[in-house]
Protein backbone atom coordinates (compact mmCIF):
# COMPACT_ATOMS: atom_id res chain seq x y z
CA UNK A 1 0.00 0.00 0.00
CA UNK A 2 1.18 3.40 -0.75
CA UNK A 3 2.77 5.67 2.00
CA UNK A 4 0.38 8.33 1.41
CA UNK A 5 -2.79 6.47 1.58
CA UNK A 6 -1.94 4.84 4.25
CA UNK A 7 -1.40 8.05 5.87
CA UNK A 8 -5.06 9.37 4.60
CA UNK A 9 -6.61 5.92 6.03
CA UNK A 10 -5.09 6.66 9.56
CA UNK A 11 -6.83 10.45 9.49
CA UNK A 12 -3.54 12.22 8.87
CA UNK A 13 -4.65 14.22 6.08
CA UNK A 14 -1.75 16.94 4.80
CA UNK A 15 -2.33 19.64 2.92
CA UNK A 16 0.12 21.08 0.24
CA UNK A 17 0.49 25.12 1.06
CA UNK A 18 2.26 25.93 -2.16
CA UNK A 19 1.05 28.61 -4.95
CA UNK A 20 2.31 28.73 -8.64
CA UNK A 21 2.61 31.63 -10.67
CA UNK A 22 -0.39 31.08 -12.12
CA UNK A 23 -1.96 31.28 -9.09
CA UNK A 24 0.03 34.74 -8.18
CA UNK A 25 -1.17 35.57 -11.60
CA UNK A 26 -4.87 35.36 -10.77
CA UNK A 27 -4.72 36.90 -7.77
CA UNK A 28 -3.57 40.31 -9.17
CA UNK A 29 -5.75 40.62 -12.02
CA UNK A 30 -8.80 39.64 -9.35
CA UNK A 31 -7.26 42.65 -7.37
CA UNK A 32 -6.56 45.31 -10.42
CA UNK A 33 -10.44 44.11 -11.39
CA UNK A 34 -11.84 44.57 -8.06
CA UNK A 35 -9.63 48.20 -7.88
CA UNK A 36 -11.53 48.96 -10.82
CA UNK A 37 -15.29 48.38 -9.61
CA UNK A 38 -14.38 50.20 -6.84
CA UNK A 39 -13.17 53.37 -8.52
CA UNK A 40 -15.86 53.43 -11.17
CA UNK A 41 -18.36 53.01 -8.38
CA UNK A 42 -17.05 55.77 -6.37
CA UNK A 43 -17.22 57.99 -9.48
CA UNK A 44 -20.58 57.33 -10.60
CA UNK A 45 -21.76 57.38 -6.89
CA UNK A 46 -19.87 61.24 -6.59
CA UNK A 47 -21.55 62.09 -10.29
CA UNK A 48 -25.18 60.94 -8.90
CA UNK A 49 -24.72 62.85 -5.48
CA UNK A 50 -23.11 66.13 -7.48
CA UNK A 51 -25.79 68.49 -8.95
Amino acid sequence: MDNKVANQSRGERHLRRALSSRHVQMLAFGGVIGVGLFYGATVSVRLAVLP
